[in-house]
């Protein structure tokens, strides 16, 4: 395969797809927009084989983030996976730590932008904090002032390792409970467990 051309990867066997909440499923469903962009995730599914395109400006922001890791370049890994997080078309990149020789498992390119960042020294996580800490706090002053779920997410989606960025998850549950939606706040703490490794929010 050749995931750096953008070109389709052939999936043999099963490709398991899900949704355990609309920002962080573990293995995410394609947008309506991707398969409409792309015909061919569609019409490999009942055959049994999927074809799934990647993306090539995603995973060249991927690559450059591990090269600014590599050299304690923490400017360029940040903002590379940063640009991975923020970008509004989304795209699923496969994760090599599941894939077999059978089968391969994916997850949406914020998902695993956002568990690279978690995985940064402490000098790195820092780093990122410094940047982006002052717009996140911002963001979720406003989203808390005006109870404004969609605004909320939005710090969630964009900025969870910052400093404000469990604060911010552990409200969006409080309010998905609220709204009756049980499930994506367990989803949504999963999740802050899993990547915030730091985090205060108690278990």
């Amino acid at each position: 395969k050749s995931v750096m051309t953008g070109r389709a990867i052939l999936i043999g066997g099963i490709v398991t797809v899900g949704s355990a909440c609309a920002l962080w499923g573990q293995v995410v469903r394609q947008h309506p927009a991707n398969i409409q962009r792309n015909p061919r995730a569609i019409s490999g599914v009942a055959a049994g084989p999927m074809l799934i395109d990647t993306s090539a400006p995603i995973l060249n922001l991927l690559g450059r983030a591990e090269e600014g890791i590599a050299r304690d370049d923490w400017k360029l890994a940040i903002d590379s996976l940063q640009r991975v997080i923020e970008d509004p078309e989304g795209a699923l990149v496969e994760r090599e730590d599941h894939a077999t020789e059978s089968s391969a498992l994916f997850e949406s390119a914020r998902r695993q932008a956002t568990r690279r960042l978690s995985t940064l020294p402490p000098e790195g996580l820092a780093a990122y904090r410094i940047i982006y800490d002052g717009k996140a706090k911002g963001l979720l002053d406003r989203a808390r002032e005006a109870h404004d779920l969609e605004s909320l997410r939005n710090v969630v989606e964009r900025f969870l390792l910052t400093t404000w960025g469990d604060d911010a998850c552990d409200l969006l549950a409080s309010w998905e409970l609220d709204a009756g939606h049980p499930g994506r706040a367990l989803a949504l703490l999963s999740t802050l467990r899993e990547l915030v490794p730091d985090s205060d929010v108690p278990d």
